[in-house]
Protein backbone atom coordinates (compact mmCIF):
# COMPACT_ATOMS: atom_id res chain seq x y z
CA UNK A 1 0.00 0.00 0.00
CA UNK A 2 1.12 3.53 -0.69
CA UNK A 3 0.35 6.81 0.99
CA UNK A 4 1.22 10.07 -0.72
CA UNK A 5 2.26 13.28 0.99
CA UNK A 6 2.57 16.66 -0.72
CA UNK A 7 4.73 19.29 0.98
CA UNK A 8 6.34 22.50 -0.22
CA UNK A 9 10.02 22.93 0.56
CA UNK A 10 12.90 25.12 -0.60
CA UNK A 11 16.63 24.86 -0.14
CA UNK A 12 20.26 25.54 -0.71
CA UNK A 13 23.34 23.39 -1.27
CA UNK A 14 25.01 20.22 -2.60
CA UNK A 15 27.56 18.01 -0.86
CA UNK A 16 28.60 14.35 -0.74
CA UNK A 17 29.96 13.12 2.57
CA UNK A 18 31.71 10.02 3.89
CA UNK A 19 29.89 7.22 5.69
CA UNK A 20 30.27 6.56 9.40
CA UNK A 21 28.66 3.87 11.54
CA UNK A 22 26.89 6.59 13.54
CA UNK A 23 24.70 7.37 10.53
CA UNK A 24 22.75 4.13 10.90
CA UNK A 25 20.76 2.16 13.43
CA UNK A 26 21.36 -1.25 14.96
CA UNK A 27 23.97 -3.66 13.64
CA UNK A 28 21.62 -6.57 14.37
CA UNK A 29 20.08 -8.37 11.38
CA UNK A 30 16.59 -9.74 12.14
CA UNK A 31 15.91 -13.41 11.40
CA UNK A 32 12.66 -12.50 9.65
CA UNK A 33 12.09 -12.08 6.79
CA UNK A 34 14.31 -15.07 6.10
CA UNK A 35 16.58 -15.98 3.21
CA UNK A 36 14.40 -17.48 0.48
CA UNK A 37 11.31 -15.44 1.30
CA UNK A 38 9.82 -13.41 -1.57
CA UNK A 39 11.94 -15.33 -4.05
CA UNK A 40 11.00 -13.27 -7.10
CA UNK A 41 12.25 -9.98 -5.71
CA UNK A 42 14.89 -11.40 -3.36
CA UNK A 43 14.84 -8.49 -0.92
CA UNK A 44 12.67 -6.71 1.63
CA UNK A 45 12.75 -3.26 3.16
CA UNK A 46 13.22 -3.57 6.92
CA UNK A 47 12.87 0.13 7.61
CA UNK A 48 12.19 3.15 5.44
CA UNK A 49 12.26 6.32 7.54
CA UNK A 50 12.27 9.97 6.54
CA UNK A 51 12.10 13.29 8.37
CA UNK A 52 11.06 16.48 6.59
CA UNK A 53 12.15 19.46 8.70
CA UNK A 54 10.94 22.97 7.90
CA UNK A 55 12.77 26.15 8.93
CA UNK A 56 12.10 29.82 8.34
CA UNK A 57 15.21 31.81 7.35
CA UNK A 58 15.65 35.46 6.45
CA UNK A 59 12.31 36.35 7.98
CA UNK A 60 10.05 34.87 5.33
CA UNK A 61 11.96 32.23 3.37
CA UNK A 62 11.00 28.62 4.05
CA UNK A 63 13.73 25.99 3.90
CA UNK A 64 13.18 22.29 4.48
CA UNK A 65 15.48 19.27 4.47
CA UNK A 66 14.40 15.69 3.85
CA UNK A 67 16.57 13.18 5.75
CA UNK A 68 15.85 9.73 4.29
CA UNK A 69 17.20 6.36 5.49
CA UNK A 70 16.43 2.96 3.94
CA UNK A 71 17.50 -0.46 5.25
CA UNK A 72 17.10 -3.51 2.98
CA UNK A 73 17.70 -7.19 3.73
CA UNK A 74 18.97 -9.33 0.84
CA UNK A 75 16.97 -12.57 0.74
CA UNK A 76 18.21 -14.12 -2.49
CA UNK A 77 20.31 -13.78 -5.63
CA UNK A 78 17.71 -11.61 -7.33
CA UNK A 79 17.97 -9.08 -4.49
CA UNK A 80 21.68 -8.33 -4.88
CA UNK A 81 20.89 -5.61 -7.38
CA UNK A 82 19.43 -3.56 -4.53
CA UNK A 83 23.00 -2.70 -3.56
CA UNK A 84 23.04 -0.33 -6.55
CA UNK A 85 21.26 2.91 -5.70
CA UNK A 86 20.13 5.67 -8.08
CA UNK A 87 19.07 9.04 -6.68
CA UNK A 88 17.56 11.45 -9.23
CA UNK A 89 18.80 15.04 -9.29
CA UNK A 90 17.14 17.85 -11.24
CA UNK A 91 16.97 21.62 -11.35
CA UNK A 92 14.59 21.76 -8.41
CA UNK A 93 16.43 19.63 -5.83
CA UNK A 94 19.92 18.76 -4.64
CA UNK A 95 21.14 15.67 -2.84
CA UNK A 96 23.59 16.01 0.02
CA UNK A 97 25.34 13.96 2.68
CA UNK A 98 25.12 10.48 1.13
CA UNK A 99 26.17 7.64 3.43
CA UNK A 100 25.82 3.89 2.90
CA UNK A 101 27.03 0.57 4.25
CA UNK A 102 26.47 -3.17 4.13
CA UNK A 103 26.41 -5.79 6.87
CA UNK A 104 27.07 -9.36 5.80
CA UNK A 105 25.22 -12.30 7.36
CA UNK A 106 27.86 -12.45 10.10
CA UNK A 107 27.45 -8.75 10.90
CA UNK A 108 30.70 -7.54 9.31
CA UNK A 109 30.39 -3.94 8.11
CA UNK A 110 31.62 -2.40 4.85
CA UNK A 111 31.23 1.37 4.36
CA UNK A 112 30.64 3.18 1.08
CA UNK A 113 33.61 5.20 -0.23
CA UNK A 114 32.07 8.52 -1.31
CA UNK A 115 34.64 8.76 -4.12
CA UNK A 116 32.77 5.96 -5.93
CA UNK A 117 29.56 8.02 -6.24
CA UNK A 118 28.97 9.02 -9.87
CA UNK A 119 26.76 11.68 -11.41
CA UNK A 120 25.30 10.18 -14.61
CA UNK A 121 22.56 11.04 -17.11
CA UNK A 122 19.18 9.85 -15.84
CA UNK A 123 18.44 6.33 -17.14
CA UNK A 124 14.73 6.24 -16.28
CA UNK A 125 11.68 7.98 -17.65
CA UNK A 126 12.25 11.63 -18.52
CA UNK A 127 10.53 13.90 -16.04
CA UNK A 128 10.25 17.63 -15.37
CA UNK A 129 13.80 18.69 -16.22
CA UNK A 130 15.56 17.75 -19.49
CA UNK A 131 18.85 18.07 -17.58
CA UNK A 132 17.81 15.41 -15.07
CA UNK A 133 20.74 13.32 -13.81
CA UNK A 134 21.21 10.66 -11.16
CA UNK A 135 23.72 10.06 -8.41
CA UNK A 136 24.62 6.37 -8.67
CA UNK A 137 26.58 4.21 -6.26
CA UNK A 138 27.00 0.53 -5.44
CA UNK A 139 27.13 -0.39 -1.77
CA UNK A 140 30.13 -2.73 -1.35
CA UNK A 141 30.03 -6.04 0.48
CA UNK A 142 26.39 -6.90 -0.19
CA UNK A 143 25.55 -10.57 0.30
CA UNK A 144 22.58 -12.90 0.73
CA UNK A 145 21.37 -12.85 4.32
CA UNK A 146 22.93 -9.47 4.94
CA UNK A 147 21.72 -5.88 4.90
CA UNK A 148 22.40 -2.84 2.76
CA UNK A 149 21.39 0.59 3.97
CA UNK A 150 21.83 4.13 2.81
CA UNK A 151 20.99 7.61 3.99
CA UNK A 152 20.96 11.02 2.34
CA UNK A 153 19.40 14.47 2.50
CA UNK A 154 17.41 16.05 -0.32
CA UNK A 155 16.94 19.80 -0.56
CA UNK A 156 14.46 21.35 -2.98
CA UNK A 157 15.13 24.62 -4.77
CA UNK A 158 11.53 25.20 -5.90
CA UNK A 159 8.64 24.63 -3.52
CA UNK A 160 6.23 23.90 -6.37
CA UNK A 161 8.02 20.77 -7.55
CA UNK A 162 8.06 18.53 -4.47
CA UNK A 163 6.78 15.07 -5.32
CA UNK A 164 4.39 13.09 -3.08
CA UNK A 165 6.02 10.82 -0.52
CA UNK A 166 5.07 7.12 -0.63
CA UNK A 167 4.88 4.87 2.44
CA UNK A 168 5.30 1.71 0.44
CA UNK A 169 6.77 0.59 -2.86
CA UNK A 170 7.59 -2.34 -5.09
CA UNK A 171 9.54 -4.27 -2.45
CA UNK A 172 7.88 -6.01 0.51
CA UNK A 173 8.17 -3.64 3.43
CA UNK A 174 8.24 -4.27 7.19
CA UNK A 175 8.01 -0.65 8.35
CA UNK A 176 7.75 2.85 6.87
CA UNK A 177 7.62 6.20 8.65
CA UNK A 178 7.51 9.85 7.64
CA UNK A 179 7.93 12.66 10.19
CA UNK A 180 7.14 16.25 9.29
CA UNK A 181 8.61 18.83 11.67
CA UNK A 182 7.46 22.46 11.65
CA UNK A 183 8.50 25.42 13.84
CA UNK A 184 6.01 27.26 16.09
CA UNK A 185 5.47 30.00 13.48
CA UNK A 186 4.27 27.57 10.81
CA UNK A 187 1.10 25.59 10.17
CA UNK A 188 1.27 22.64 7.79
CA UNK A 189 -1.46 21.33 5.50
CA UNK A 190 -1.27 17.85 3.99
CA UNK A 191 -3.27 15.30 2.07
CA UNK A 192 -3.00 11.51 2.23
CA UNK A 193 -4.16 8.96 -0.28
CA UNK A 194 -4.13 5.27 -1.11
CA UNK A 195 -4.42 3.85 -4.61
CA UNK A 196 -5.40 7.22 -6.04
CA UNK A 197 -8.11 7.82 -3.44
CA UNK A 198 -7.86 10.45 -0.72
CA UNK A 199 -7.91 8.97 2.79
CA UNK A 200 -8.01 10.21 6.36
CA UNK A 201 -4.39 9.50 7.23
CA UNK A 202 -4.36 11.26 10.58
CA UNK A 203 -0.81 11.35 11.99
CA UNK A 204 0.43 11.14 15.53
CA UNK A 205 1.15 14.68 16.78
CA UNK A 206 3.95 15.54 19.16
CA UNK A 207 5.19 18.86 20.50
CA UNK A 208 8.86 19.65 19.84
CA UNK A 209 11.21 21.21 22.38
CA UNK A 210 10.98 24.63 20.71
CA UNK A 211 7.17 24.63 20.76
CA UNK A 212 6.78 23.43 17.18
CA UNK A 213 5.06 20.27 16.06
CA UNK A 214 6.11 16.83 14.77
CA UNK A 215 3.59 14.91 12.65
CA UNK A 216 4.32 11.17 12.49
CA UNK A 217 2.91 8.94 9.73
CA UNK A 218 3.61 5.21 10.16
CA UNK A 219 2.76 2.25 7.97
Amino acid sequence: MKYGFCAAIAAIFFLIACSTTRDFGSDLIPAQPAVGDWGEVGAAVLDDSATLSYRVVGGDRIVAVLDHRRRIKILGESGLGRATVRLPVDGFSKVTNIRARSLDAAGRETLLDSRTIENRPWQGERRRDPQLTELTFKIPGAGIGGVVEYRYERIYLDADFVEPWALGGRLPRVRSQLDIVVPPSMRIEYRTGEGGTLTDGSPLRRRTDDGGERLVFVK
